[in-house]
């Protein structure tokens, strides 16, 4: 906005002054002729004195403009300097892991059953084999293999726990700061489930943000602007780098973990 503003203000100086250099020739022009009317000696201006005034309103008409060229330039640096527009776009990692419950499948058991109808490991030629018959000579207890919770799609570092997949529902976000940089962040689950983290801070001036669950953007109330919270990037001026994304993982408990950078 303020680059806006300045810009058209140069412009409007540069047309006024032009505007005002050629109103002083033609007043100039005039207020001659009139005089020579008056006097009774009409005649037609000089050539050498045209030449001379026009290379004159050339002069003074390229310095203008030439000058309100060099002032916006400067101004423009120092009112607003330039943001870094090859800021890269960090993705946040994809979460598709889905919390694991706490109770695995039980094995079967295939272990023979007696003749008082209790289970028994059974014995036989190949020991450790479910035996064939209720005999227990030479008997080999067998054990299930214990089971494990299946991992996630992409095993997560361990790091400090945000929130929990329960206490964060879909499109909403919760607020907290970075444990290893200390900054304001945004812990963001989108409409398919996922989780994404923001940095907090407006990147156009060093203003903290607010989530807008209305319009699902991430807000700078300075000057009113939104950031995606799929992308991280500003949608309008003055704000032109994105959001910073820190990664996040979900672990086998349901637990969004910050991953340390």
């Amino acid at each position: 906005m303020r680059d806006s503003f300045f810009t058209y203000f140069v412009l409007g100086l540069t047309l006024g002054v032009i505007i005002a250099q050629l109103s002083g020739v033609a007043v100039t022009l005039s207020r001659k002729n009139r005089r020579q009317a008056l006097a009774g000696s009409v005649t037609r201006p000089d050539p050498l004195q045209l030449q001379v005034a026009r290379r004159r309103f050339l002069v003074i008409a390229g310095a203008t403009i030439m000058g309100s060229v060099a002032v916006g330039l400067a101004g423009r640096r120092l009112v607003s300097p330039p943001d870094k527009l090859s800021l890269p776009v960090e993705a946040a990692l994809p979460v598709t892991a889905t919390p694991v419950p706490a109770t695995a499948t039980p094995i079967p058991d295939r272990r023979t059953r007696g003749g008082n109808g209790t289970f028994t490991p059974g014995s036989g030629s190949n020991p450790g084999q479910p035996g064939r018959g209720n005999s227990n000579r030479g008997a080999v207890p067998t054990t299930a293999p214990a089971t494990t919770p299946a991992a996630s799609s992409s095993a997560p570092t361990k790091g400090p726990v945000l929130a929990t997949v329960a206490s964060l529902p879909v499109l909403s976000a919760l607020k907290f700061t970075t444990p290893d940089t200390n900054e304001p962040a945004f812990l963001i689950r989108e409409a398919d489930g996922s989780f994404k983290a923001f940095n907090g801070v407006c990147t156009h001036r060093p203003y903290d943000l607010i989530f807008d669950s209305a319009q699902q953007m991430l807000v700078c109330n300075l000057h009113n602007v939104p950031f995606d919270l799929i992308s991280g990037a500003p949608t309008r001026f003055p704000a032109r780098s994105p959001l910073q994304s820190y990664p996040v993982s979900v672990d086998s408990q349901g637990n969004v973990i910050y991953q340390r950078a």
